[in-house]
């Protein structure tokens, strides 16, 4: 049943697009229409904010907002892990013991994707999609949606692109 979930919604998601070479000229076309029918456009404020590279106060405001007994991504970190690694850090750091700076490793990786994009064959944004039933014949695939489950650390990168 599940691979016949995911097949359906697979075909969905391709449905009339033909097969597009990830590097080809067709694929460059399909993303330039798609972001010319986009109507909401950024201020110069959020504009701004893209444009500079996170600091690390960023980065632990992005941590702080992320939430505590959510599932964990597919490498099997929470958040709270996160969290417990860089308040152990601080820890040290206060005692005046070495501490590795996991915030400021953060700050240079979220910063480095931002600049040059996700190396290809990495993990970093792959996501889970797990079919869950919602309404109607259970035998029929149209009533099953996906729901999507992605790395806790790319997560965490999105968080620091919505807030200056």
């Amino acid at each position: 049943m599940a691979k016949l979930a995911r097949d359906y919604h697979e075909n969905l998601q391709l449905l009339g697009i033909g097969t597009i070479n990830t590097r080809s000229h067709e694929r460059e076309r399909a993303i330039h229409n798609a972001l010319n029918v986009i109507q909401v456009t950024l201020n110069e404020e959020q504009q701004r904010s893209l444009a500079e590279n996170f600091d690390l106060v960023r980065i632990r405001e992005a941590v702080k907002l992320t939430k505590n007994h959510s599932a964990p991504g597919l490498d099997g970190i929470p958040y709270e892990l996160w969290k417990t690694i860089i308040c152990q850090c601080d820890e040290k750091k206060k005692l005046g013991e070495d501490s590795f700076d996991v915030v400021g490793l953060m700050t240079g990786a979220f910063n480095d994707i931002m600049d040059f994009g996700i190396v290809d064959n990495s993990c970093f944004s792959d996501g889970w999609m797990c079919p869950i039933y919602k309404k109607g014949d259970k035998t029929d695939t149209a009533g099953i949606v996906p729901f999507s489950h992605s790395e806790k650390a790319n997560n965490m990168l999105s968080l620091c692109t919505k807030f200056p």
